[in-house]
């Protein structure tokens, strides 16, 4: 017999084998981590929006933007916020009048 330096097919198999079941207990783990990181980054994206509001309600004879957009026309943002999770922000009013910063896709529909 030749001293052949390799791996058999049975090997292969079992490291494959081992591969793939490493695989399926980490994926559900690294989705988790990117929803968490999205999340956080909508939350971040919205105290931004906020604060601008506030600035703005300031300047703006204390009337608020009535949309996100409008912050970025007006140079308070330099770009129209986008949530990582690929949702919509939206300015909705509360009880008092001040509007609320709501992300599509990370914040709960009212309900009807």
């Amino acid at each position: 017999m030749k001293n052949e330096k390799g791996f058999t097919l049975i090997e292969m198999l079992i490291v494959l084998g081992i591969m793939g079941i490493l695989i399926t207990l980490t994926l559900p783990l690294y989705n988790n981590t990117v929803k968490k990181a999205q999340t956080e980054g909508c939350e971040a994206n919205k105290h931004t929006i906020r604060a601008q509001m506030e600035i703005y309600y300031l300047e703006n004879d204390n009337n608020y933007p009535t949309t996100v957009t409008t912050l970025h026309t007006e140079k308070y943002l330099k770009s129209d916020p986008k949530c990582p999770g690929g949702g919509t922000y939206t300015l909705e009013t509360t009880v008092d009048g001040a509007p609320e910063v709501k992300c599509s896709e990370h914040d709960p529909a009212p309900s009807p």
